[in-house]
């Protein structure tokens, strides 16, 4: 709960077009805007797509262990993408682009085995998407969307 306090302030939540329930102390955070969690209350998802979201995403985030899909594209979130982000080991999703991020591409984000689709266009950020290590995942599809030069997949 802690990340996602950290979460709001750092993405000026109170300027959210809808932040419904976000803060509300006596509201679980699984019923917050954007926020889905698992049968055992773990934030499995956090999509805030177009939302009117800004400020800075915090590496905070990376506290979200069990998330699986995040999804802040269509929004006005700047500064770099935490390198922290490497720590979301069950991350399947990851849309970060139509922001303001600036900076390079973590070489980390290689290490995130499940990762399936990640998209980061229409930023200010540099580098090359690493290798992506699929190798135990071979039977599974896999994309990655407008992010410059992509992997290659073997």
């Amino acid at each position: 709960r802690t990340a996602l306090y950290v979460f709001y302030e750092s993405a000026n939540g109170q300027e959210w077009a809808n932040n419904t329930l976000w803060l509300d102390n006596d509201a679980s955070m699984c019923d917050w805007f954007g926020v889905t969690c698992s049968d055992s209350k773990n934030v499995i998802e956090l999509n805030l797509a177009n939302n009117g979201l800004s400020g800075t995403l915090n590496e905070k985030i990376s506290e979200l262990a069990h998330l699986e899909i995040l999804d802040l594209s269509d929004n006005g979130m700047k500064g770099s993408i935490p390198a922290a982000i490497e720590k979301l080991s069950k991350l399947t999703r990851l849309r970060l682009s139509y922001n303001a991020f600036i900076g390079s591409i973590t070489a980390q984000l290689g290490n995130l085995t499940d990762l399936e689709l990640i998209q980061l266009h229409s930023n200010r950020i540099s580098g090359t998407i690493p290798t992506l290590n699929w190798s135990q995942n071979k039977d599974r599809s896999s994309f990655v969307a407008d992010c410059g030069h992509p992997s290659d997949f073997d």
